[in-house]
């Protein structure tokens, strides 16, 4: 019985932790959806009305999958949060500060990639029906709510708390921690550095200082994930 109830513990530890994963591959799949499937490439804010209309107009199905996806997504970083946060008080019952921490923050992420997703499934509806200046709002706020200003900072807080923690906890080897916290610096840096203005995903700064930030927020809660999911299946 008690073999039984600890196989069944580390199974549920295991998916909870592989929810790290979920996200990153379904947050993937999102913008594959959007950028390499659609009939054209994703428009960026400072395109032409005809431009962004047109691709809307034209990409609803793929812009809907990219809600579903990204939605899903949110769910399960909600998810990996709620993990992340109680394996910190679980390894130092003293680091209550740094949990909460780390739970609010990959919630808040969690809560605005899911408003992103949602302007997305906004945007494939009003295109038939509102004008180019509504759709070109719309498509500025689910850019800042999937950017620097909405998406990155908190995801950014919840990568640095969780490195931070984990150096006092050993939580993550010190190179995962390294990665994280230097996600956490760039990350920052973008944030306050893009404040002032949406960008396209055609711009350099997107291509050489933001996407490769990104990139290494993303890798980093894939690497935690399955560093987590293999440690709960080994301590069965």
């Amino acid at each position: 019985m008690n073999l039984s109830a600890g196989r069944g513990g580390w199974r549920a530890e295991r998916w909870w932790a592989s929810s790290g994963i979920v996200f990153v591959a379904l947050f993937a799949i999102g913008l594959g959806l959007a950028d390499v499937l659609a009939s054209s490439p994703y428009p960026s804010f400072a395109a032409d009305d005809f431009e962004i209309v047109s691709y809307f107009r034209d990409s609803r199905l793929q812009v809907r999958a990219l809600s579903v996806s990204h939605s899903l997504a949110a769910m399960a970083l909600v998810v990996f949060a709620v993990h992340v946060a109680s394996v910190v008080r679980r390894g130092d019952e003293a680091a209550e500060r740094p949990a909460a921490l780390v739970l609010v923050s990959g919630v808040m992420a969690g809560a605005f990639l899911l408003l992103s997703a949602l302007l997305f499934w906004v945007l494939a509806l009003a295109v038939t029906t509102a004008g180019a200046e509504l759709v070109r709002v719309l498509l500025a706020f689910s850019y800042l709510a999937g950017g620097p200003p909405g998406l990155l900072l908190p995801l950014t807080l919840f990568v640095g708390a969780s490195s931070r923690a984990a150096v006092r906890t050993r939580l993550l080897p010190g190179w995962l921690t390294r990665a994280g916290e230097a996600f956490a610096v760039a990350g920052m840096l973008c944030t306050f550095v893009m404040l002032d203005r949406v960008i396209g995903l055609e711009s350099p700064v997107w291509r050489l200082v933001l996407l490769p930030t990104v990139t290494l927020g993303v890798m980093w809660v894939l690497a935690t994930s399955v560093l987590l999911a293999r440690r709960a299946r080994d301590s069965a």
